[in-house]
């Protein structure tokens, strides 16, 4: 995807603020490289598609995606709604070793919810397959519907709302549980598991789309399932499992905002963080700066000049850094003019109260627009900064509304207004570059 920068200049002026929009960017980590040996992989990032092996999978009922852990996820709405891969013998696991792991987000976690599933639910107790599902009382379970053939955990913590990584393996005829990389069953699950059962996340197969299950509970998952890994001939470790499970989803700068354009006091970095991190940490022209940063917390340079800045999220020993961009803590001694926007002292508009909605030509390179109210003979010394002026709006259309306006008070029962563009850092005078700064600070806005 690309970057887009939007901001203002011209006349002289230099950027009130600049803001990185990163549109629609898939986030990216330096931890989720998956490990060796993979299947298949569905990131739901936006898409079916299998990364690893090509078996892409297919949307069922309302599935969709949304915002995941790390990008965007598989959405279930917990009725009718599933992922399908169709069967391919590449992904039948025999008698032999396979790990399948993946990030959960339960909406609810009431009743039992398939996670995946290459299964057939035939009650025969040498069921086809293999499965992977939360029972209703929150313990997990792995295997087959055979008693003798599955592994369960205890009642487990399971929170609602909150991402949950799941995986299950097995090695040499022995199954594990794992819960963000953290064993909590094992035990043997040694059998031929190979069905022409699709593989399935978030329901249990049905005799609609599951030749010979006589299953009609559906058992649908209620939430998002993310970056879903499968490992045919390949038990991952512990290690490995733990590997996946620190993957930090990279943060995004959505603007660098200077605090105070008039002087020189700091700017703020307001971003979206990395998923998965502990701790966020500003660099500046690669160099930490603060560690532990939070949106939009104030940060001053203690110069003028121009710097990168990134936000590097991490977690143990993975991390991942935002796109750089350029900020300023502006001004110092500097006070850039504004534009005047086609009013000045000697033509201001005697609009009166019963006009409503006022508008004035756009300015293209502007950022926004100040409009003055006063007397006529305010104008003058508003314009070279000798008289302090009543701001009316501060805003970037270039219309305002003034039906609240009360002349009666006002001297020949008129208010003048005057409109200036800006883009400059400060507050410089109105189509005026040699005079000196507007000071608008004492009498402030307007009653």
């Amino acid at each position: 995807m690309h970057d887009r920068i939007l901001g203002a200049r011209g006349m002289g002026g230099r950027i009130v603020m600049m803001i990185l929009l990163l549109v629609g960017e898939a986030l990216a980590q330096t931890c989720m490289q998956a490990p060796s040996g993979i299947t298949g992989w569905w990131t739901g990032d936006d898409t079916t598609a299998d990364s690893a092996g090509g078996r892409n999978a297919v949307l069922r009922g309302e599935a969709a995606f949304a915002l995941g852990l790390l990008g965007d996820a598989f959405l279930l709405g917990g009725n009718g709604d599933f992922v399908e891969v169709p069967h391919d013998p590449a992904l039948n696991v025999g008698a032999g070793d396979f790990t399948i792991a993946l990030w959960v987000y339960f909406n609810t976690t009431d009743g039992e919810q398939v996670l995946a599933e290459k299964y057939v639910e035939d009650y025969s107790q040498v069921e086809p397959g293999w499965t992977l599902t939360k029972l209703s009382d929150n313990s997990l379970r792995f295997g087959r519907g055979s008693v003798a053939l599955i592994v369960d955990s205890s009642l487990l913590a399971l929170p609602a709302q909150t991402w949950i990584h799941i995986a299950a393996r097995r090695a040499a005829g022995a199954a594990t549980l794992l819960i963000n990389g953290t064993p909590v069953a094992s035990g043997p699950l040694a059998y031929n598991a190979d069905t022409n059962a699709s593989l399935k996340f978030g329901h249990r197969g049905n005799p609609i789309d599951t030749p010979g299950s006589m299953d009609i509970r559906g058992f649908y998952l209620n939430g998002r399932i993310d970056e879903v890994e499968y490992f045919v001939g390949r038990a991952l470790s512990d290690v490995e499992i733990q590997g996946i499970v620190n993957a930090v989803g990279r943060p995004v700068i959505a603007s660098i905002a200077d605090l105070d354009p008039d002087r020189m006091t700091g700017i703020r970095i307001i971003f979206s963080g990395g998923a998965g991190a502990s701790r966020h940490d500003l660099y500046r022209d690669n160099t930490l700066v603060v560690t532990g940063y939070a949106s939009a917390a104030a940060y001053a340079p203690g110069d003028t000049a121009w710097h990168r800045y990134f936000i590097r999220a991490s977690k143990g020993p993975c991390s991942a850094d935002s796109t750089g961009v350029q900020g300023v803590d502006a001004m110092g001694s500097v006070t850039p003019p504004e534009i005047a926007a086609g009013y000045s002292a000697s033509d201001a508009q005697t609009w009166s109260a019963d006009k409503a909605t006022q508008s004035w030509p756009a300015e293209g390179s502007s950022a926004g627009y100040r409009l003055y109210r006063g007397s006529l003979d305010a104008f003058p010394g508003l314009l070279t900064g000798d008289t302090d002026g009543c701001l009316r709006y501060d805003g970037t259309a270039a219309r305002v509304d003034l039906s609240s306006d009360n002349p009666s008070t006002a001297a020949g029962r008129l208010y003048w207004y005057l409109v200036t563009a800006y883009n400059g850092t400060g507050s410089g005078p109105a189509g005026n570059a040699t005079a000196g700064p507007r000071r608008l600070d004492s009498t402030g806005a307007c009653p």
